[in-house]
């Protein structure tokens, strides 16, 4: 059975822009620090750190459970190269020059949620992988842009998939994005069959993956299964790039709530 959607009201929204201010915070301060020589733990202890410096503030990550009774052991998700989502920090993973990092990580903010997500290259990166990157990112917004009343949430799937397969690039049918706010996942799952109609009120994390493979859609695969229930890789080996912004829908106007810190790229 379906879960009926969690509508926000404008009390919600205030308090999933504090959330979401803080949710930017931590990804700006992690993209900066992202250079070669840098381990993942200390970009994780770096994100605690700014956590526990707002009041009333926790991470939305931490012993978050989905389907495996495994919770998640980190406040963020750091995922390098060929690692699409939810890499777990380590102090043996250290960044290497021409790695891509995607950082995501989710922010609950008395008791509203926000979730967000970019991808930076560690110093000197090829232009095909910036190429991607700008793709995807480019394909997020477009998919936001369909965020209207009356259009359908399969409008952004169709959007957003639409974009990188037309310019050559794969990317996934599980993975496009999902509603968010009282939930670090809810109702609806932005999807091509989904028929739910959008609506003020509606708060959504939008979230398509980019790789840089054949134009087609790609499935994920544990990369260790045996070890870890969480991270999760491209099926071919292929770069991956991942952009999230959560967005509210609020008197029939789009509201980016997670800005991301692109003008850090360098595209």
């Amino acid at each position: 059975m379906v879960k009926p959607l969690k509508l926000k009201k404008e009390k919600d929204i205030e308090l999933l822009r504090e959330s979401g201010s803080i949710t930017s915070e931590i990804l700006r301060e992690l993209a900066g620090m992202a250079k070669p020589g840098v381990s993942l733990m200390s970009l994780e202890k770096r994100a605690l750190e700014i956590l526990e410096s707002h009041k009333f503030a926790s991470s939305a990550f931490l012993d978050y459970l989905m389907e495996e009774d495994v919770p998640y052991p980190a406040v963020t998700n750091l995922s390098v190269n060929e690692i699409a989502i939810h890499g777990i920090p380590s102090e043996k993973i250290v960044l290497q020059n021409g790695d891509v990092l995607s950082i995501d990580t989710g922010v609950d903010f008395k008791w509203r949620i926000t979730d967000a997500a970019v991808t930076v290259p560690v110093g000197d990166v090829s232009p095909e992988v910036m190429k991607l990157m700008r793709t995807t990112y480019e394909a997020t917004l477009a998919g936001i842009e369909k965020i209207r009343p009356g259009n359908l949430i399969s409008d952004i799937y169709k959007t957003v998939t639409n974009y990188l397969l037309d310019r050559g690039y794969a990317t996934s049918r599980e993975y496009v994005g999902h509603g968010v706010g009282f939930d670090l996942h809810e109702q609806p799952l932005i999807s091509n069959r989904s028929r739910t109609k959008i609506r003020n009120g509606l708060v959504l994390a939008v979230e398509p993956l980019g790789f840089l493979s054949r134009p087609s859609f790609l499935r994920l695969k544990l990369k260790n299964p045996d070890e870890d229930a969480w991270t999760m890789e491209s099926e071919d080996g292929s770069i991956a790039v991942h952009y999230e912004m959560t967005v509210a829908l609020i008197n029939d106007k789009v509201e980016i709530l997670t800005p991301l810190p692109v003008d850090c790229i360098g595209w």
